[in-house]
């Protein structure tokens, strides 16, 4: 398949779909790569907890603490939205990693602000810019942004606002003109191409500790949310990945690297801010299909 035919491909999966939409693939051997939009900056959701990883992991690798650290979970800490740590009882006790893992693995958003909180975001925000992933800004976590999601536009809730955000996101309701939705620094942003510059980051391991890169990876490894970067991929695909979700299938992103079982190792991003179909949660995974058929020389079978 030839570079004209894949975009022509991807194309056609987004034909007479309204919103706007960034992929972006790179082969980590060859630097080959395909982009759509790929420097539109565009709401990040969950995806913003891999810098956030990233940034924590690369604290412990410099002994500011320990990833052992246990944490006694309060009331204050919990966030609206995914996880589990929002029904789990005050006290319970967990480590900094089972933190970070459950922020990346399930997407826990208690897991998120706690971890967030941990390594700073002025911190994350600085090694983004130190890497040149200029398109890339931490502006709230969790709890900032689901607030938003229920029209409380607080960056960094108080203990009623964040109350306020469960019961009216509980009723269904969603209001799509704050800056949650928005693709600039009042909210939390990125771009295709720098989730794609930092998987190559992470793979490579040379601008950032190999150690921290490797731990990162293993973790996004153990990704359970699995529908979309590999959800149509063959059985024995390894990946990683970090997906987001804002809104009722409205912005629906994923981000990660792909290890063919015959081809070279890639890294993608996909990126959706959509007018709501049906089928919206459908088109990463088919965006995502279409970029492994190519990069692995298969044609999609129609």
């Amino acid at each position: 398949m030839a570079e004209t035919e894949i975009i022509a491909t991807l194309g056609s999966i987004l034909e007479g779909r309204g919103g706007v939409f960034s992929v972006m693939a790179r082969d980590l051997k060859t630097g080959e790569e395909v982009s759509l939009n790929p420097d539109v900056p565009l709401p990040t959701a969950s995806v913003f907890k891999v810098p956030v990883l990233v940034e924590l992991f690369r604290q412990a690798g410099e002994g500011r603490f320990s990833l052992s650290e246990m944490h006694a979970l309060t009331d204050d800490d919990k966030s609206p939205g995914s996880g589990v740590l929002k029904d789990m009882s005050e006290g319970l006790r967990i480590s900094l990693y089972d933190l970070a893992t459950l922020m990346i693995i399930i997407s826990d958003n208690t897991a998120a602000d706690l971890c967030l909180h941990k390594a700073g975001v002025d911190r994350v925000n600085a090694l983004m810019q130190e890497l040149g992933l200029n398109n890339t800004y931490v502006a709230m976590g969790c709890k900032g942004l689901l607030a938003h999601c229920a029209g409380i536009e607080e960056k960094w809730p108080t203990r009623e606002q964040v109350d306020r955000s469960f019961q009216i996101l509980k009723e269904g309701l969603v209001y799509y003109e704050t800056a949650a939705f928005q693709g600039t620094r009042e909210n939390t942003i990125t771009s295709t191409r720098d989730m794609v510059d930092l998987m190559q980051v992470l793979y490579e391991g040379v601008k950032l500790p190999k150690d921290v890169c490797r731990e990162c990876l293993e973790v996004m490894k153990k990704q359970q949310l699995r529908d979309r970067i590999p959800g149509l991929l063959p059985l024995g695909t390894v990946t990683m990945t970090k997906s987001g979700t804002l809104g009722r299938n409205v912005v629906i992103n994923d981000v990660g690297i792909v290890e063919p079982k015959d081809g070279n190792p890639y890294a993608i991003a996909i990126l959706t801010k959509q007018e709501p179909r049906d089928d919206s949660r459908e088109i990463p995974a088919r965006l995502s299909k279409a970029v492994f058929d190519y990069f692995t020389g298969r044609r999609a079978a129609n």
